[in-house]
């Protein structure tokens, strides 16, 4: 449910869309004594540029922290890093939850440019 005014405009900065791809997490912080830090697959149900929903066959309390890989179609990475949970709703089925987390920490892979070319020194003889 997003949140819109009464015009139908979309208020969110960042606006959800419906992005259903692979997801792994494990939980990393938690205040629970007996929690599951296993790795877990799923999908996402929907997107924005703060965070993404996702089911979980685990209920996730809020303000946990999770280890997260969003993954497109098996090979193209989209997200590896560290995300909040920030609601969790029990589905109608109650098999599974809809989890909302927003995204906190990533890591990147690519390698970090230098801000400035190496300037080449000749040697006097």
């Amino acid at each position: 449910m997003s949140k819109t005014q009464k015009s139908g405009q979309e208020r969110r900065y960042c606006p959800r869309a419906k992005r259903i791809m692979s997801i792994e997490y494990r939980l990393v912080t938690t205040k629970r004594a007996s929690a599951d830090k296993n790795w877990h697959l799923s999908i996402t149900q929907d997107m924005s540029c703060n965070g993404l929903t996702f089911y979980s066959e685990q209920e996730l309390k809020k303000d946990e922290i999770l280890d997260v890989n969003v993954i497109m179609s098996g090979i193209l990475e989209i997200y590896k890093g560290q995300c909040k949970v920030v609601r969790v709703e029990r589905k109608n089925t109650g098999a599974n939850f809809l989890t909302a987390i927003t995204f906190e920490k990533k890591v990147s892979k690519a390698p970090k440019k230098e801000t400035e070319p190496k300037k080449k020194v000749a040697k006097k003889i």
